[in-house]
């Protein structure tokens, strides 16, 4: 059972790598493939398939992940210990997960607010799970 609590804490950090990949695949858009002049249309049209199959797939892999880091606390917690950084980590990890939840599904207007919060949130898990990494 312990091999499984580390399989679910393994299977939420890389769904975290791909819901961070949301935020800088559009950030690339932004910053860069939108301003690419018309000969460049084929870069760009492939650059929208990607983006587009990473925006559609961050909802299910946002709750894929939250499901797995749970699932990882609880079997750390009967098998092993819980960890400090891990509790954290996991508690913004929800936090960013309601959040997202909240304004994908009931409250799409005043998107800058909570998509803020949102996105501060999940750069703050990423420096938790890190430190969850370093020092278990």
């Amino acid at each position: 059972m312990r091999a499984f609590a580390g399989l679910f804490g393994w299977i939420a950090v890389w769904g975290f790598i791909l819901l961070l990949c949301n935020y800088f695949v559009k950030f690339g858009y932004r910053k860069f493939i939108s301003h690419l002049p018309t000969e460049k249309k084929r870069w760009k049209d492939r650059y929208m398939k990607v983006m587009r199959l990473v925006v559609k797939w961050h909802k299910p892999v946002g709750m894929m992940t939250a499901v797995a880091a749970i699932l990882h606390a609880l079997l750390m917690f009967y098998f092993v210990r819980l960890s400090g950084t891990g509790l954290v980590a996991l508690g913004i990890l929800l936090a960013a997960a309601a959040l997202g939840g909240y304004g994908a599904y009931l409250h799409k207007k005043h998107v800058f607010a909570w998509l803020k919060i949102h996105r501060i949130l999940a750069f703050a898990v990423v420096v938790f799970v890190c430190l969850h990494l370093l020092k278990p």
